[in-house]
């Protein structure tokens, strides 16, 4: 139910700026965040939205030092350090 639900809100906010910027349409959604690993959430948006749903994490194109980092425990935190990375960035454009 949640998930049927904060899928129908985005869904609802996109037609909203849909509208407001004369027609245009988002190619796809990029989900990331804690969230973004509830199960069945990225196929609820798709259906509702009719648009791709796609992870992304910060740690796309971070290079991981294996000698010092466990892979899988890199892969496992990636979701969750995407406020952290923007945030990151943000300070490091100023």
């Amino acid at each position: 139910g949640v998930t049927r639900q904060l899928a129908g809100e985005l869904s609802r906010s996109l037609m909203y700026y849909q509208t407001r910027d004369h027609g245009a349409k988002a190619d796809v959604i990029y989900l990331c965040g804690g969230c973004s690993q509830l199960p069945g959430l990225a196929d609820a948006i798709a259906e509702e939205t009719g648009t791709p749903v796609r992870p992304w994490t910060a740690l796309e194109r971070v290079t991981i030092d294996e000698s010092r980092f466990d892979r899988t425990a890199v892969n496992e935190l990636a979701p969750f350090v995407s406020l952290a990375a923007a945030l990151a960035a943000k300070d490091d454009a100023n």
